[in-house]
């Protein structure tokens, strides 16, 4: 389902690599969990916390508190799930056409230099200077979301 073996687990101490070695019966109670979770809409509160790491960056001062950056090590079941949840809204949200072709933030080969190198074919002139969002942000029109395709999540 995609999610990294670290070797820090998040805040239930559960490393991740565990969930390949559940037995049959866990992984049938896990996907009943699930299911409720999908059914119910109700996130449980435990699998949205996480432990907070500082990492120190490359060729940095270590006595400096701006030379690490935090990473945030998520529950293993409640990660777990939320790849599971995106999976089935990106099936979604694609079956349906609500995503743009133009949209490439986390989205598997829709990089940022592909992006870059059709705004400028599409609208040639434009700054490629520091500073220039305002030109970025109107080089491509607003997505619209046809009404009553989404579903709020309840919390």
């Amino acid at each position: 389902m995609g999610l990294k073996f670290s070797n820090d687990p998040g805040p239930n101490s559960i490393p991740n690599r565990a969930l390949t070695h559940l037995p049959k019966q866990a992984v049938y109670v896990l996907s009943h969990i699930f299911n409720v979770v999908f059914r119910t809409h109700h996130f449980p509160q435990t699998w949205k916390h996480a432990r907070v790491i500082s990492i120190l960056k490359t060729a940095k001062d270590p006595a400096l508190p701006s030379s690490y950056r935090p990473i945030s090590l998520l529950d293993t079941i409640g990660e777990f799930i939320e790849k599971i949840l995106l999976t089935k809204i990106l099936n979604v949200v694609n079956k349906l056409g609500l995503m743009r072709d133009e949209q490439s933030g986390f989205r598997p080969g829709h990089s940022t230099p592909l992006q870059l190198a059709r705004l400028v074919q599409i609208k040639p002139g434009i700054s490629m200077k520091r500073g220039s969002q305002a030109q970025f942000s109107s080089a491509w029109p607003k997505p619209s979301i046809p009404s009553g395709s989404v579903t709020p999540f309840r919390r």
